[in-house]
């Protein structure tokens, strides 16, 4: 039964919203159906809409103002867009806000396109390369306006659900710049759910880049060429213990990186044959699904040059990034170092400089957490110090599963606790070595 039952019942919500019908929920909210109504003229239609209402929990008084301004601002690109004559891949939103009539409910009313990926692939599980490439393109069409801001805006909630298609075969990209930090809580909550289409740095702190975006369109094409997500396979038999989550998604990743089947290890390649017929093809998945996010097409521009020369069967373009892949990686190395080297001095103003820096170009650096940990540990900011110290040493095991942890980085975070006066939390934490 949905929370909203009764907003049937209501004449008008909103002052201007007839809700007609429920089209579908989710963790974090739940989508209807509306007739959006003349302002001040009740029982006048304006246009139909579809409604997203959120739970007051998924966007709260702290990320509604990100939430919505990024949403604004991204449909004041596709207006400006739409006003050239040019096509553009992504749901129009007609207005957003808060119900202050009803629980205080935030919405976004958008267009309603009812055709989605979710319900083709539902119907036809598997489709051949051609049709997976056109697709691919439309998405990162979609995707484009919004990697190509500066600064660039992240999905970071992509999904077959969210891929739209119109009756023309038009895909629009949905909740774009919607969607909220809620890997963490489904990791915490054990749910395969949106966190089987995101790339490893979602289950750490940080600003997230277009390469986040990159993976889970690497996961969505997988899932579209072998008729399901392997990601959500492997994640759905883990049970609800977080740890046990992350070491299952840390592996099955870490098989994807290679095209292999994280069930069985089969290799993608000789089980697709289309797959195994284009090297191209090929390249394009390892790049998408690299672990490191460096190694990946760096945005939606990147992968869609790729696509078009896989497309027009010429060698595979791949990206910028391809050039210097080590590059990006040297520049975190120096600002780390420099970031110990200003900590050892006490410069604790270039030291949050340097990791500001980190993590914005890589979210999931162990020593980043491990600085950042030491800096807020001095600051005597004990539940961030551990915090920091637990993400950095779930990076640090990530590579070891089924191996007994690191003793080094368990005793550190078990003298952590001591030193922030929690006892219990410290004997706790060394028992990890007993067993």
């Amino acid at each position: 039964m949905t929370v909203y039952e009764d907003i049937f019942e209501r004449p008008s919500v909103g002052g201007r919203y007839k809700f007609l019908k429920r089209l579908g929920s989710g963790a974090f909210g739940e989508v209807f159906l509306a007739d959006q109504e003349v302002a001040g003229v009740p029982g006048v239609k304006f246009r139909q809409v579809a409604i997203k209402l959120f739970t007051q929990e998924s966007i709260t008084a702290g990320n509604a103002e990100r939430v919505f301004a990024e949403a604004l601002l991204l449909e004041q690109l596709a207006e400006g867009a739409r006003a050239k004559g040019e096509s553009v891949h992504l749901v129009t939103i007609f207005d957003l806000g808060i119900l202050r009539d009803y629980s205080a409910a935030p919405f976004v009313a958008m267009e309603c396109v009812y055709g989605s990926l979710e319900k083709q692939l539902a119907a036809a599980p598997s489709l051949p390369l051609d049709t997976v490439i056109r697709h691919m393109r439309g998405i990162c069409a979609g995707l484009e306006l919004a990697h190509g801001h500066t600064p660039a805006i992240v999905h970071r909630d992509l999904k077959p659900a969210n891929v739209l298609i119109e009756k023309n075969g038009f895909l629009k990209v949905a909740d774009f710049g919607l969607a909220i930090d809620r890997h963490r809580a489904y990791l915490a909550s054990g749910r395969a759910g949106t966190i089987s289409y995101s790339p490893p740095e979602s289950r750490g702190q940080g600003v997230h880049t277009p390469t986040f975006d990159v993976y889970s369109l690497g996961i969505i094409m997988l899932e579209m060429l072998a008729g399901r997500n392997p990601l959500a396979d492997a994640v759905s038999g883990l049970g609800v213990d977080p740890l046990t989550v992350e070491k299952g998604l840390n592996a099955a990743q870490s098989s994807l990186a290679e095209l292999r089947d994280p069930g069985d290890g089969t290799s993608f390649p000789a089980r697709l044959h289309e797959l195994r017929q284009s090297p191209g093809a090929q390249e394009i998945f390892r790049r998408c699904l690299a672990l490191d996010p460096f190694q990946r097409f760096q945005n939606a521009m990147e992968l869609n040059a790729a696509l078009a020369s896989l497309e027009a069967g010429r060698p595979v373009s791949l990206g910028l990034s391809a050039v210097n892949p080590e590059s990006g990686r040297n520049k975190v190395s120096r600002l780390l170092d420099e970031a110990a080297a200003f900590l050892k001095e006490e410069n604790l103003t270039e030291v949050e400089r340097r990791l500001a820096e980190v993590l914005v170009l890589s979210p999931r650096e162990e020593r980043y957490f491990f600085l950042l940990s030491e800096v807020r540990e001095g600051q005597k900011r004990w539940s961030e110090a551990i915090q920091a110290r637990k993400e950095g040493n779930a990076i640090a095991a990530s590579g070891s599963v089924g191996r007994r942890p690191n003793p080094v980085l368990i005793e550190r975070l078990a003298l952590l606790y001591e030193r922030a006066g929690k006892p219990m939390a410290a004997k706790e934490t060394r028992r990890l070595l007993e067993n």
